[in-house]
């Protein structure tokens, strides 16, 4: 069956899976010394301000989790919280999108990201 025919509760197992495996990519990202989150707070700010300011920094808000489970797909905050860090690796935030990017695939999730330091990382939780 279509996926577009499919109503919403029959792809909800699908997408409770994907955002499993999301949490799991998360812990991934905290060994290499991300600060991560999950459903913190109403808003992408929220993320960002829950940071601390030596740490890059991926995350998603509740809302984003709710619109998750309604449309299949979900938007990751990413980068540093302040332009700068105790070792100077992060200062780039294109390295901090691509990391998470590359951990993201490696989990065998799908994540888009159009090379912007002002844009999120799509993830797709249907697939």
């Amino acid at each position: 069956m279509n996926d577009l025919l499919k109503a919403p509760e029959e792809l909800l197992p699908a997408r409770l899976n994907g955002l499993r495996v999301l949490g799991e990519a998360l812990i991934e990202l905290q060994r290499l010394g991300f600060c991560t989150s999950e459903g913190t707070g109403f808003t992408q700010s929220d993320v960002v301000y829950a940071t601390p300011d030596d740490r890059p920094y991926c995350g998603y808000s509740i809302q984003d989790r709710e619109n998750a489970l309604e449309q299949g797909r979900l938007y990751l905050s990413h980068g540093p919280a302040v332009r700068r860090t105790l070792s100077g690796r992060w200062l780039d935030e294109g390295l901090v999108a691509r990391t998470v990017v590359d951990v993201l695939e490696k989990k065998r999730l799908k994540a888009g990201w159009e090379g912007s330091v002002k844009t999120r990382i799509l993830v797709a939780l249907d697939d």
